[in-house]
């Protein structure tokens, strides 16, 4: 992959992109624990309708979990 980047990106140096890439796994990262914080309040809420939304509850939760997958995995 450095490689790669490195032929795209002749004025870079390996470093340079070794460290961008870094910086953007890391960013990733933060982002991943910071979502697993707001899906446990989402849940959360989330359950305490769950008498009235039944079913529907795990619906939402669902087509939350797929859309933050698909913005994780574009952003790799």
């Amino acid at each position: 992959m450095l490689l790669y980047a490195r032929r795209e990106n002749e004025e870079f140096r390996v470093c340079d992109i070794r460290a961008q890439m870094k910086d953007q796994l890391t960013t990733l990262d933060f982002a991943q624990r910071l979502w697993q914080l707001f899906r446990a309040l989402i849940s959360g809420t989330i359950d305490a309708f769950r008498k009235r939304l039944g079913e529907t509850a795990e619906m939402i939760m669902a087509a939350i979990d797929d859309r933050i997958e698909e913005f994780f995995v574009q952003a790799l």
